[in-house]
């Protein structure tokens, strides 16, 4: 996991580190005065990468607890460099449960990319709702989004209804939605459940969502049968479809993180710095109609300090992938993935319905 973001710069004039400023007439004997303009840059910039992470994560950070050095590259005198580095505001050691490649891809997303922050802040607010089971609320946020991204303005219904309909990245949001419901999301009887189970199209759903505004945006207290607080759960399987839009829209503003050149880059990067293992496979087979076990070996190269659980995953799918690009009738006996550098095993993986054999030891 990760527990620091460390940025370098060199070739920097001595002007930027602090200096301490004597004054022996005054309470305060000495004052350290900082001239580092670079850490703004680092803070928006860091800004910039979470709201990439944030599309996917609830995540935050500190940008104003940092730990900052200085050290000298020339011949100078080290009293030219009286504070060699300071540490601003509390650090906490609180890794972030997040892949090694997800945070390099969002650094360099945010150096070139627009970041998604209002699509981050409103997806952020509505998966917050519903962990807390506030229902209505994180229903709220993500029609909100929905409204903001593809409403154009519009606000009486039809108008509305007629600009979400032409829209396709929503459509194919709303697509999305509709395959990832589980059943048990819609357990509550409710408006959304009943529509939901009789397979809607796109048009039916985006009408029931406008018709949902109005009643949990502009519902009178007053009124017969109007919202209330307390009734969270009319409004499970509402805020649950919705997330799943707010999840594929949010994924898609954050999708240049993914760009080809990132990947190349955070690979490459990653073998410079050190920061590569090696995952060793061996797979057991046999050919569509033969008897005879046969043993395949991959090895992959794999960003990181050291194989996490999702990183064997990646290995053993990717493995997979492979055996069946290469012997497409191939049926899998076992896989084998092994650590390299830690000499360990990582995962055995066996299909019982394949009959052992003697086959070569691993």
């Amino acid at each position: 996991m990760v527990t620091a973001i460390e940025f370098t710069k060199s070739g920097l004039p001595l002007t930027l580190a602090p200096t301490i400023v004597d004054t022996p007439n005054q309470v305060t004997k000495a004052t350290i005065t900082g001239h580092d303009t670079l850490l703004p840059i680092v803070h928006a910039h860091l800004r910039r990468a979470f709201n990439f992470l944030q599309c996917f994560f609830d995540v935050s950070i500190k940008v104003g607890s940092v730990e900052v050095s200085y050290a000298l590259e020339t011949g100078e005198s080290e009293d030219d460099l009286p504070v060699p580095g300071m540490t601003i505001g509390e650090a906490e050691a609180r890794p972030l449960a997040i892949s090694y490649d997800f945070i390099t891809r969002s650094l360099m997303a945010a150096e070139t990319d627009e970041p998604p922050e209002f699509v981050a802040s409103l997806a952020g607010l509505a998966r917050e709702a519903l962990n807390g089971r506030r229902f209505i609320d994180s229903f709220r946020y993500s029609f909100l989004l929905i409204e903001a991204l593809f409403g154009r303005g519009k606000f009486k219904s039809r108008q509305l209804s007629d600009a979400l309909q032409n829209s396709e990245e929503l459509g194919e949001a709303i697509d999305y939605a509709v395959s990832e419901m589980a059943a048990n999301r819609l357990r509550h009887p409710s408006e959304t459940a009943t529509l939901l189970k009789t397979a809607p199209g796109r048009s039916s759903i985006i009408d029931h969502l406008i018709e949902r505004r109005g009643h949990y945006f502009h519902g009178n207290v007053k009124k017969t049968g109007a919202w209330s607080a307390a009734r969270q759960e009319e409004a499970e399987g509402l805020a649950w479809f919705c997330i799943d839009v707010v999840i594929k829209l949010s994924s898609d503003a954050a999708a240049s993180m993914f760009k080809p050149e990132y990947t190349l880059r955070h690979f490459e990067e990653s073998r410079q710095n050190g920061a590569s293992v090696k995952v060793r496979m061996n797979i057991f087979f046999r050919e569509a109609e033969g008897d005879r076990l046969q043993r395949q070996n991959i090895n992959l190269d794999m960003s990181g300090t050291k194989v996490t659980n999702r990183m064997a995953m990646d290995a053993l799918r990717e493995g997979i992938r492979l055996l069946q690009d290469d012997v497409p009738a191939a049926r899998l006996h076992s896989i084998v993935g092994f650590d390299d550098q830690a000499k360990k095993r990582l995962f055995d993986v066996r299909m019982h319905i394949e009959p052992d054999d003697p086959k070569p030891s691993v």
